[in-house]
């Protein structure tokens, strides 16, 4: 699939950058050692996580989401709001222009079940 890919991307003059590719699976056995995958000349190399939307996808037997570093930058962004501001309606202002685009970002793009 990716020489064929690769075909019809030189055609249209379009080239694939393999260096900045990756691949990642998903799998009942994620440690099991798969060889690389060329795209054109460049090897595509086997990644335990991808970034994507700002979310961190973790390769594992089924499909997972790692929201740490999100919840960090969150944090920072609140303590330093908080700790920077006297007033209660500013302060409030601030919350909700910087925090929230943090903390939603990416997430239309998931579909989220409540347990």
């Amino acid at each position: 699939m990716l020489k064929l890919c690769s075909g019809y991307a030189e055609d249209l003059d379009i080239k694939f950058n393999g260096t900045k590719s990756c691949l990642l699976k998903i799998c009942k056995n994620p440690s099991e050692i798969i060889q690389c995958l060329k795209l054109g000349l460049c090897d595509v190399l086997w990644c335990d996580r991808i970034k994507y939307l700002g979310m961190h996808i973790v390769s594992d037997k089924c499909f997972k989401l790692d929201t740490s570093s999100t919840v960090r930058k969150f944090y920072a962004a609140a303590n330093a709001i908080y700790s920077h501001t006297k007033y209660e309606l500013p302060r409030l202002s601030l919350f909700e222009s910087f925090t929230l685009p943090v903390l939603t970002y990416g997430f239309d793009g998931l579909l989220m079940s409540i347990n």
